[in-house]
């Protein structure tokens, strides 16, 4: 895993931001938005010529592997512990029953491609040995033809964040940190981030993102 710290900066309009929230977060992402879903059994052949087992199957399980991180070059918020080391167990269970076909279409005036996607609602545990990550959520997983399994993330506000590692986000800021999971769980490796929003003024919110760190197997 690449342990290399590196950041960005946006300014954006309010009104132009795309959370991840619901059933929509990898499509937000690519600024799409879901038009209709048709629910698909577990082994049911989709429209997408793959049935959920096919295509999913790959991201449930558990596994463990070493996560480090360093937020010393992160300024704009308090990480306690600065850098740090731990063991990490890593479980995702799939509801089967969840799985369906998503259309949609291009938001705003850029028209974009957005494909169908095959979708999946996941549970996610990441807990380390020593106290210092104990979160869970939903997530949604996302399938196409054109790229396969999408991104996994697992976002966690973090002033919500559970274990004794924590992120205290500056005055007048919101911090979420952000779980990457790889597609395949036998891989057993993903990245730890943050996302810290700001009110610019005007109508508009900066967004500044940074890597901190990340776990995969030896």
């Amino acid at each position: 895993m690449n342990m290399q710290r590196t950041w960005w900066w946006a300014a954006l309009m309010v009104g132009c931001v795309g959370g991840q929230s619901g059933n929509e977060g990898a499509l937000t992402d690519r600024g799409c938005h879901i038009t209709s879903t048709t629910a698909v059994g577990w082994d049911e052949q989709s429209t997408l010529d793959v049935s959920p087992a096919e295509a999913l199957a790959s991201v449930a399980g558990s596994c463990q592997a070493t996560l480090t991180w360093d937020a010393s070059g992160f300024n704009t918020n308090r990480v306690t512990p600065v850098t740090g080391a731990t063991q990490l167990s890593v479980d995702v269970k799939l509801d089967e029953n969840s799985a369906r076909v998503a259309e949609s279409q291009s938001e705003g005036l850029t028209r974009l491609y957005c494909p169908t996607t095959l979708e999946i609602d996941a549970h996610v545990r990441i807990v380390s040995d020593d106290g210092a990550f104990d979160e869970e959520g939903i997530t949604v997983v996302t399938y196409t033809m054109e790229s396969g399994v999408d991104r996994i993330t697992l976002e966690i506000d973090a002033n919500a964040l559970g274990g004794d590692f924590s992120i205290e986000a500056a005055s007048g800021e919101t911090a979420t940190v952000i779980f990457e999971l790889a597609a395949d769980i036998e891989m057993c490796a993903g990245g730890l981030d943050v996302m810290t929003e700001q009110p610019m003024g005007n109508g508009a919110i900066g967004l500044m993102g940074g890597h901190l760190g990340g776990w995969s197997l030896p």
